[in-house]
């Protein structure tokens, strides 16, 4: 069964995605939250968005390719990155 990973946006914090991830596993599938580097700061400077790929690759190895990561806004610029990688299952932006 995949895992789903909702990647928040800049400046929010993974509690934002709490209730998403808590809705999916009440039916019985697994979910995982995590904060973006992005979510402490309030700059946008480029290492920002590397941190936040560095920190989604570290959940992806740790979980495999039976994962689905879904994110919006800076989510979606992260995922952008694991589109066509194999290291995930799918990528919802």
């Amino acid at each position: 069964m995949p895992t789903f990973v909702p990647i928040h946006r800049a400046f929010r914090h993974n509690w934002v995605r709490a209730e998403t991830t808590a809705a999916l596993e009440a039916d019985g599938r697994q979910g995982r939250v995590i904060d973006l580097p992005s979510s402490e700061t309030n700059t946008t400077e480029p290492g920002e968005l590397q941190a936040g790929i560095a920190v989604v690759r570290r959940i992806s190895d740790r979980i495999g390719t039976e994962n689905v990561l879904v994110g919006r806004s800076r989510g979606g610029m992260v995922l952008i990155e694991f589109t066509g990688t194999g290291q995930c299952s799918t990528a919802y932006a």
